[in-house]
């Protein structure tokens, strides 16, 4: 439950289904365009070994630090957000919220580095394409969720935001964790054959 989900609920309550389907889109169509610059970039990346491993612990920083910060929220008072009752561009205001989200880049390209490098995804157009549109119904997904539910659980939702907050944390934080092991378990086993290589060399 982001800023994104939580906007897409107020419009729904304000303004109807239609509107927050709208704006939706917007947000959609800017999330694609960040998406897209990440895979234009993941090409380049995937043949960079020694960027593709710092690539890897970013990532896993990242994840810290989304599980810290949906702790520290978890903390805190909850706050709704405020929008206008009759919103005349559902769509544009979707696109700039969107647009101005930080996350999208890092979120992407770390996530994106770890299917890449455990050969899910490969890094070719081809791919690319089933994995974009992938993301697009996940994300459409995601918001009906919100706005099909928006008119009798929107109270329910709002005041269960610590609890979903403490489980996301928990669960990034688990990621982290997991993610932290299988990556120095990897560069230890990568360390340890090039000394055994250089080991034979020497007999």
């Amino acid at each position: 439950m982001g800023t994104m989900n939580l906007a897409a609920i107020h419009i729904t309550i304000g303004d109807g289904a239609v509107n927050a389907f709208i704006y939706s889109s917007g947000s959609l169509l800017a999330e694609l365009i960040y998406i897209r610059l990440v895979l234009v970039a993941m090409s380049w990346i995937s043949r960079q070994y020694r960027l593709f491993r710092v690539l890897e612990w970013i990532t896993i920083i990242i994840i810290f630090i989304l599980s810290a910060s949906s702790f520290i929220a978890a903390g805190k008072t909850i706050q709704t957000i405020s929008f206008t009752r009759h919103i005349q561009h559902p769509f544009i205001w979707g696109f700039i919220i969107s647009l101005i989200n930080p996350l999208h880049i890092p979120f992407w390209l770390g996530w994106s580095t770890v299917l890449v490098n455990k050969k899910i995804l490969d890094p070719s157009p081809a791919s690319y394409r089933p994995y974009i549109f992938g993301i697009s119904m996940g994300t459409l997904g995601g918001f009906a969720v919100f706005i099909a539910g928006a008119g009798y659980f929107s109270k329910q939702l709002v005041a269960a935001q610590q609890t979903v907050n403490y489980i996301i944390a928990a669960l990034l934080l688990l990621t982290a964790i997991v993610q932290l092991s299988k990556t120095m378990m990897k560069q230890h086993g990568h360390a340890y054959g090039q000394s055994q290589h250089c080991s034979n060399l020497r007999r």
